[in-house]
């Protein structure tokens, strides 16, 4: 069987079995259980055992990620690779990656180009997304204002944030150490995920940002 023999029902599962596994670096049961109501264990098994017999293997078990990863024969057959489809889930299924803040403000696309972003290097996104979903140190080349050319950083970033008009990552800075905003746009290609965050990196000590300001009218 092919990927065009499947039925529709199945192919929007394997869809997203597929993206979440390439942008996310896994995809696991949990996956399948927020955006399609699966909870049976067994069912979602077969269903990734299925979808690895029809690709022949694209994905394997991890025990240290606790799920599926890409495997090094990964070939993209129920997605493209765009970065338009993986924010398509987002907004379709907005309980798929709670790291993404803003991600419902985002207009629901008929077509996966429909989302601007283009600005956005693939590769950032990969890597900030599993860096948020591991919690994890990220090494990587920022440009600011105050370094135009770029300067080494190394950030343990806690959430996607979409504006309306760019992407930021929310994340400890370790060279300030504080919170900051990341615009993705001035992280260059080529981030690396190196390891564990720092204590101090804990998202629960963001007071900026878990911090809510009621801005409604106080009418008497």
């Amino acid at each position: 069987m092919s990927a065009d023999d499947v039925a529709w029902e199945k192919k929007s599962k394997f869809h997203l079995i597929e993206v979440v596994a390439y942008w996310e670096g896994r995809v696991t049961n949990d996956h399948l259980k927020r955006a399609f109501k699966i909870n049976s264990r067994t069912t979602g098994s077969r269903l990734f055992q299925a979808y690895n017999s029809i690709t022949r293997g694209n994905l394997s078990y991890s025990a240290s990620h606790r799920g599926y990863v890409p495997s090094d024969s990964f070939d993209f057959q129920f997605s493209i690779g765009d970065l338009g489809e993986y924010l398509s889930l987002m907004t379709q299924h907005d309980t798929l990656n709670p790291s993404f803040s803003g991600i419902k403000d985002l207009p629901a696309p008929t077509e996966a180009i429909s989302i601007p972003h283009r600005a956005v290097s693939p590769s950032v996104v990969r890597q900030v997304v599993v860096a948020t979903q591991q919690r994890s140190r990220l090494e990587l080349v920022y440009r600011s204002h105050s370094s135009p050319d770029g300067e080494d950083r190394i950030i343990a970033p806690h959430t996607l944030v979409y504006s309306g008009l760019r992407w930021h990552a929310r994340a400890w800075c370790e060279k300030h150490k504080n919170f900051r905003d990341f615009v993705l746009t001035r992280i260059e290609p080529g981030a690396e995920v190196i390891g564990e965050a720092l204590p101090e990196a804990d998202p629960a000590l963001d007071e900026n940002w878990n911090r809510q300001i009621d801005l409604s009218p106080n009418i008497s």
